[in-house]
């Protein structure tokens, strides 16, 4: 496969509304991932800091 014959490949993306929507719902995902793992680590910290 050729440089040419790579540019001439197209890729089907969803209509404007919808990947903004799975951008919002991404948004939302990753915040929540972050609200976890914070979360986690404080708990984390707290054990450690009960062990001592």
């Amino acid at each position: 496969m050729n440089r040419n014959e790579v540019y001439e490949i197209q890729i089907p993306l969803p209509p404007l509304l919808r990947q903004h929507e799975i951008v919002e719902h991404l948004d939302r995902v990753f915040a929540h991932t972050a609200e976890l793992r914070s979360s986690y680590e404080a708990q984390i910290r707290d054990l450690e800091t009960l062990r001592q």
